[in-house]
């Protein structure tokens, strides 16, 4: 969800997900959803990749540049 729409929630219970008819999916209880900017959405995907290719190296240089990201202060 976060790679695709760029939406993060924050509480992805059973409960505050949804399916509706025709496959969709519905998420509930938007008080801990946010979208998250496109930057930060491609910082995260390149961490996620460089965790997955067990890729030290890019993974730290992905957790490093998480102040730029804004999550960091």
């Amino acid at each position: 969800m976060i790679l695709k729409s760029g939406f993060f929630h924050a509480v992805p219970h059973p409960g505050n997900i949804l399916i509706c008819k025709h496959s969709e999916v519905a998420l509930l209880d938007y008080g801990q959803v946010k979208e998250l900017p496109n930057p930060l959405r491609l910082g995260y995907a390149n961490l996620v990749l460089a965790i997955a290719d067990n890729d030290q190296i890019r993974a730290s240089e992905g957790l490093s540049n998480a102040g730029s990201w804004g999550l960091i202060p």
